[in-house]
């Protein structure tokens, strides 16, 4: 029997660490019957500090995780779009120890933190200048978003992880968006992919032009946020403090994009707490 997951970014875990509310987490999980799942990226980012009372926070909360008997570390997204290469997977894995030991991984997924903003800057530019000679406008790109279902996933997109980031050049993207059930990570990195560029692509001034596009704010460090967010493709809920991120995610899962709900941790946290027996989900 396939357990409920909770995932939680950074932003989230933090926020637990800093109010001091991990127990209320984990007996939310355990009155859930769920796992508490953290990426392996996350774990790295919030241990990377330099402030002693923080890096003993984020210690003790680990520690507390790790005695809760709920708690699972995955091993970050390219590990798991590897996987799911070779052979269904069902539920979200959990890391190994040689996947942290190995070095080469762990700084090839530091390097994705680095400051994004003069490529974000290019990107955009070149991206708005394809719309514009294509014809298409700001409400366009929003309602192409809106919209958006694994069978209007643009083949590009799928294309930029398959062959540039798996090095899969044998695999067409037809098979993915054929196939969502089987590659829920693989459709759900390409489409939050697909969000990412679509903001870069819209000036802030313009992003009214359309409901959803308002909530497409553009940050740094949206890249690394979308592999957060995609490696939770097998979870029931995501949580996340980044309100542009859920988003993003309500935006995909209401096109079936990915399957996940997206709230932040007061919303997650006081629906349990208001919950009785006679409502065992969410």
């Amino acid at each position: 029997m396939r357990l409920m997951e909770l995932h939680l970014d950074s932003s989230a875990l933090n926020k637990v660490v800093r109010e001091g509310r991990l127990q209320v987490l984990i007996r939310a999980a355990s009155d859930l019957g769920a796992r508490l799942y953290v990426a392996s990226p996350v774990i790295d980012e919030l241990l990377a500090g330099d402030d002693d009372a923080h890096l003993r926070r984020v210690s003790s909360a680990l520690l507390q995780l790790f005695g809760s008997g709920c708690f699972r570390i995955s091993p970050g997204l390219e590990e798991i779009l590897k996987r799911e290469l070779q052979e269904p997977v069902v539920e979200t894995p959990m890391v190994t120890k040689a996947f942290r030991r190995n070095v080469e991984i762990r700084q090839r997924m530091t390097e994705t933190k680095r400051h994004w903003g003069p490529e974000d800057a290019k990107i955009g530019a070149a991206i708005k200048e394809r719309l514009e000679a294509n014809g298409m406008r700001a409400y366009d790109v929003g309602a192409e978003l809106a919209g958006l279902i694994p069978a209007t996933l643009p083949a590009w997109i799928l294309e930029l992880v398959l062959h540039q980031l798996l090095a899969r050049i044998d695999l067409p993207a037809a098979q993915i968006t054929e196939q969502p059930g089987r590659y829920p990570f693989l459709l759900a990195w390409a489409a939050l992919l697909f969000t990412w560029v679509a903001a870069l692509g819209v000036p802030a001034h313009q992003r009214t032009k359309h409901p959803v596009l308002t909530g497409m704010k553009t940050h740094r460090n949206d890249f690394l946020d979308a592999q957060i967010a995609a490696e939770a493709a097998r979870a029931d809920v995501f949580i996340t403090e980044d309100k542009g991120l859920i988003a993003r995610c309500e935006v995909l899962r209401a096109g079936a994009c990915i399957q996940f709900r997206s709230m932040a941790l007061e919303p997650f946290l006081g629906r349990r707490v208001r919950a009785t027996s006679a409502e065992p989900s969410l």
